[in-house]
């Protein structure tokens, strides 16, 4: 009798829940993967730090180089206020788009066993198996339930409800230019960095991507953008969060959600406030949208057959450039931990989430620690080296690098 592969359902269908998808689909497991949006992904965010573990799969097992799925730029760059570069060391870092790397994540699964529209609601465990019950009134029987849904996590809020995400305090106000919309010397200098500008209550940062032309369907380089500005919670943050529709969303706003006298206020303090190149490229920026900054932790990621990873279980500030680090890490150690106890699925999560907890934990612990230096405490050094890594500041390199420029101010 031939052996039954063991079943697993993944709920949420983003880069963690993809790659967990894939590390058990090639250990033996049967897989289906259910996200609840009814279109992919594709479009979803702008640029992300690469790392190491966020590629592996790509590079490793699909057939991707590394240049096919990100950008090596050739400095780390602060500038001051008039855009003066007075920092300048070799970068060691690579830099993607969301669309880039989710197109090959989702090329590598294939579209058969990925269902769009369709959502885990509800689970139990029910003997040796989890019956997981979807938004069309369909059941599942798996052995394994891996729950990815992300910062706004259904599971989370079922098994852990008093673990939502707390608002930081600040805003990230978002965008992507392409070189036809920038000066050349803008571009130039833009694309060939990941550049920081510091300021009194908040700071900015933008780096190069690759992405896709929506027209043409082919690779462009693009300058993605990231300013962070400090909102209070309450009125204010309510406002800005209010769509034209009169609609109070959870986190974040697209383009053409946004209310127009926040789009107006953004273009006007680019103006005033921002260096020359940094204002061009925000007001270059055809659909600027923003996200609310939040962070959370949880004590238990592990519960029975079911279990919680990436942001849903450990929602940290962006400042370490690591989210999509962690949740391709915790679908690696799964994939991991069930290996070493021959799928022994309950014994297996127990191990699996000591050790990402732990990593969890530190990440969140450590994005705040930036952010409040770089939002309200404003004691970040010109100089200092960037924050990007997972387990610790710098691990998200490729390759090691000294060179390393001090100019004047």
């Amino acid at each position: 009798m031939p052996k039954v592969s063991p079943r697993a359902v993944i709920m949420g269908g983003s880069i963690g829940g993809l790659t967990a998808a894939l590390v058990l689909r090639d250990n033996g497991w049967d897989v289906d993967v259910f996200e609840r949006s009814s279109a992919l992904l594709e479009n979803r965010g702008a640029g992300i730090i690469s790392h190491p573990i966020t590629l592996r799969y790509a590079t490793e097992f699909a057939g991707y180089g590394l240049d096919e799925l990100s950008i090596h730029p050739v400095w780390c760059r602060y500038v001051n206020d008039y855009g003066k570069v007075v920092s300048e060391r070799s970068c060691h870092f690579r830099v993607n788009s969301y669309g880039t790397l989710y197109r090959a994540l989702v090329h590598a699964f294939g579209m058969e066993r990925l269902h769009l529209g369709r959502s885990v609601v509800g689970f139990h465990e029910e003997g040796s198996q989890v019956k997981a019950f979807l938004s069309d009134n369909d059941i599942e029987m798996a052995d394994l339930l891996v729950c990815a849904d992300g910062i706004n996590s259904t599971a989370r809020k079922l098994m852990v409800p008093d673990a939502s995400p707390e608002y930081a305090g600040y805003v990230a106000w978002r965008g992507t230019v392409g070189k036809e919309s920038l000066g050349r010397e803008t571009f130039k200098a833009l694309q060939e960095a990941i550049t920081y500008h510091l300021m009194a209550d908040g700071h900015l940062l933008a780096y190069p991507i690759l992405a896709r032309n929506r027209l043409t369907g082919k690779r462009e380089r693009l300058i993605n953008w990231l300013w962070y500005v400090n909102v209070r919670e309450g009125d204010a943050l309510d406002d800005l969060l209010t769509d034209r529709d009169g609609m109070l969303r959870d986190t974040s706003l697209a383009y053409k959600t946004l209310q127009e006298k926040h789009i107006a206020g953004l273009r006007r303090d680019a103006r005033e406030t921002l260096p020359p190149s940094f204002a061009e490229l925000v007001l270059s920026t055809q659909e600027p949208f923003i996200q609310a900054v939040f962070d959370g932790v949880i004590s238990t990621m592990a519960f029975g057959r079911v279990c919680i990873m990436g942001d849903a279980a450990f929602a940290a500030r962006p400042h370490c450039g690591a989210g999509t680090a962690k949740a391709s890490e915790d679908a690696w150690q799964l994939r991991n931990a069930l290996a070493q106890t021959n799928n022994d699925v309950p014994v297996a999560l127990q191990h699996w989430q000591e050790r990402q907890l732990q990593c969890g934990s530190q990440l969140v612990a450590r994005a705040r620690e930036i952010g409040h230096r770089l939002q309200f405490e404003n004691n970040w050094p010109v100089g200092q080296g960037f924050p990007f890594g997972l387990y610790e500041p710098g691990d998200s390199a490729f390759e090691i690098v000294s060179t390393e420029v001090e100019l004047s101010r």
